[in-house]
C-alpha cells in the first residue's frame, strides 16, 4: 500500500490516486475517489499552529460529475473556521450558523482556482475564485482561535471524483503571486491594467500544476502597457523577487517598485541590456547582453531608509548598495510596463529578516608553511 506522506487519510468511502504513479515533483493530477453513498474520503494536513494575523489558503480543484457537500476547510484541532463547500453545482463559503454565501456556479469537469485570504484575528475571510473577488469579510463558520489543519473531503452521500492540486498555505508576505489560482484569460482583481491587455495564460515550460503566468500585451505598436498592484506600506527593509521573460528583441520593459508619486526603485530592459536607474536617473548596466525567451529570476533587497538596493539576477549579485533615492521612501506599488509582450511570474514581496547572531561566519583562509591545504566539506 502506498501512503500519502505528511497527510492523515480516511479512505472509508473510497481511495486516492495520482499520475504519474511514481509521485514525483511534477504531478499531472491527484484525485480523491468516493465510491460510498454513506462515507466520504478525506485527507488532512497539520500545519504549524497559527494564532493571529493573515493567512492565505489557495488550491485548484475539478469535479467531473456533480458532487454535493464536498468541502475544503481550515480547522483548529476539532472544528472548521474557514469552510468552502459545494451544493447543486454551486460553490459556497460557509459562514455563521451554517449560512451559505454563494461564490460561483461550477461546471462539471472544469478546473477552478480558489483563494481564501483569512483574517484569523478578525474571524473573517475574503474569497476569490479564478482570481475574481467573490465575497468579502465573511465570518467564520465556527469561532476558532487557532488554525492547525487543512482538510479536503468528498461528500458523505455523493459518489464521484475530486481532483485536487495544488494546496498552498502561506503567511507573512506583502505579495506572493504565482497566479496558480487564476483563471486563464483573466487578470486577477488585485491587479490593475493600463493601456493594453494583461491576462493569465498557460506557459507550459514549468512543472504542473503551476503552469500559469501573467502576460502583458500592448494594444498598439510602440505603446506601453502596464500592470500595477498596491502593496501595504512597510517602513523597513524588504525583499522583492520576480521572474520575467521577453519573447521579442528590441523590446523596452520596466520593472518598478515605487510610491504613489511614481518615485522609487526602477529597472529596465532596454537596448538588449538590463539596467538600473540611480537616484539621478542615470542607467547603470547590470546585464550587458540580455537574452530573449529566457526566464530571468530577479531578487532585490530594498533598504527604504537609505535608498539603496542589492540586486541579484539568476542567483548572482550584479549590484551592491546601489542608490535609487536620496530620500526616505515608503514604497506602495509594484508595477511592470512593456512595449511588447512580457511574461511575469512568482512575484514576491516580504520583510527582510536579519541573519541570526549565531549565523555561520564568513570563511577565513588558513595559511600554511607549505602552501594551501585543499579540501572538500
Amino acid at each position: 500500500e502506498i501512503h500519502l506522506s505528511g497527510w492523515e487519510v480516511d479512505k472509508s468511502g473510497g481511495t486516492f490516486s495520482y499520475s504519474p504513479e511514481y509521485f514525483a515533483f511534477n504531478i499531472d493530477w491527484f484525485m480523491l475517489e468516493d465510491i460510498s453513498e454513506t462515507k466520504p474520503v478525506s485527507i488532512s494536513h497539520q500545519i504549524a499552529r497559527q494564532t493571529e494575523g493573515i493567512l492565505t489558503l489557495e488550491f485548484r480543484f475539478k469535479l467531473p460529475t456533480n458532487m454535493d457537500n464536498a468541502r475544503w476547510q481550515l480547522k483548529d484541532m476539532k472544528n472548521p473556521g474557514v469552510s468552502i463547500t459545494t451544493f447543486d453545482n454551486v460553490l459556497y463559503a460557509e459562514s455563521t450558523a451554517g449560512e451559505k454565501v454563494s461564490l460561483q456556479s461550477i461546471v462539471n469537469d472544469k478546473e477552478y482556482g480558489v483563494q481564501a485570504v483569512v483574517d484569523l484575528s478578525g474571524q473573517k475571510a475574503d474569497y476569490y475564485v479564478d482570481g475574481r473577488l467573490k465575497a468579502k469579510n465573511i465570518p467564520f463558520l465556527n469561532p476558532i482561535r487557532t488554525v492547525d489543519y487543512f482538510t479536503a473531503q468528498t461528500g458523505h452521500k455523493s459518489t464521484g471524483q475530486m481532483y485536487l492540486n495544488p494546496v498552498n498555505i502561506f503567511k507573512g508576505y506583502l505579495v506572493n503571486e504565482t497566479f496558480v489560482t487564476s483563471g486563464v484569460g483573466i487578470l486577477p482583481d488585485n491587479w490593475k491594467v493600463n493601456k493594453g491587455g494583461a491576462t493569465v495564460e498557460e506557459f507550459e515550460c514549468g512543472t504542473k500544476p503551476d503552469i500559469f503566468s501573467l502576460r502583458i500585451q500592448p494594444k498598439n505598436s510602440g505603446e506601453m502597457a502596464s500592470v500595477t498592484r498596491k502593496i501595504a506600506p512597510l517602513n523597513k527593509k524588504i525583499v522583492w523577487e520576480s521572474r520575467f521573460l521577453l519573447p521579442q528583441k528590441n523590446s523596452e520593459s520596466l520593472l518598478e517598485i515605487v510610491n504613489n508619486n511614481n518615485t522609487g526603485l526602477k529597472l529596465a530592459v532596454k537596448d538588449e541590456k538590463l539596467v538600473f536607474f540611480d537616484s539621478n536617473g542615470e542607467a547603470k548596466i547590470l546585464i550587458p547582453a540580455f537574452r530573449t525567451n529566457l526566464w530571468y529570476m530577479l531578487k532585490v533587497i530594498v533598504n527604504q531608509e537609505n535608498g539603496t538596493a542589492d540586486i541579484f539576477v539568476n542567483g548572482k549579485q550584479v549590484g551592491e548598495k546601489l542608490y535609487f533615492s536620496d530620500k526616505k521612501l515608503l514604497l506602495e506599488n509594484i508595477q511592470f510596463l512593456s512595449d511588447s509582450p512580457l511574461w511575469l511570474d512568482d512575484i514576491e514581496l516580504y520583510p527582510w529578516s536579519d541573519y541570526p547572531a549565531d549565523y555561520v561566519p564568513e570563511p577565513k583562509p588558513i595559511m600554511t608553511k607549505d602552501g594551501p591545504i585543499l579540501g572538500v566539506q
